[in-house]
Order: C-alpha cells, then sequence, then structure tokens
C-alpha cells in the first residue's frame, strides 16, 4: 500500500481517496450535491465512532467520511 502511494497511485478507501501527500474527502451539503474535497495530511483529523474510522477537516465540519472497520478492507491499515 505504501510503495503504491510512493508511486503516485490513488487508493479508495470507503468514499476516501488516499494520496501520498493528502486525502480527498467528500463535503455533504443540505441542499445541493455532495462535492469532493482534497485535503492535506496537515488539514485532517481522525477519530473512532460507531465502529467506524473516521476523517474530517479541521477546518469544515461538513467535510468528513466514516470507514467501517467491519465493510471495508483493510480500514485498520489505514488507521
Amino acid at each position: 500500500m505504501l510503495e503504491a502511494l510512493k508511486a503516485g497511485r490513488e487508493l479508495y478507501f470507503g468514499e476516501a481517496l488516499l494520496h501520498d501527500d493528502g486525502i480527498t474527502l467528500v463535503k455533504h451539503k443540505f441542499l445541493g450535491a455532495n462535492e469532493k474535497v482534497r485535503l492535506s495530511w496537515g488539514q485532517v483529523q481522525i477519530w473512532s465512532a460507531d465502529g467506524s474510522f473516521c476523517i474530517g477537516s479541521t477546518g469544515d465540519k461538513k467535510a468528513n467520511i466514516a470507514i467501517s472497520y467491519i465493510n471495508v478492507a483493510n480500514t485498520y491499515i489505514l488507521e
């Protein structure tokens, strides 16, 4: 996984798209379509809740994802 990221490839974990230099998260909107937001690793925070590994933007509470430990393979490696 690390070698793939270093080689410039992108990896999906649920709705999250991992890059070597950051991650693309989903910004949830009440009205309108959700949008994808690319963030550097320094712009995100992580936590666990309700059986999921969560990643969110430090500057925008609506940009976040929850990756299930049970339903998404290798979530624990990402953590």
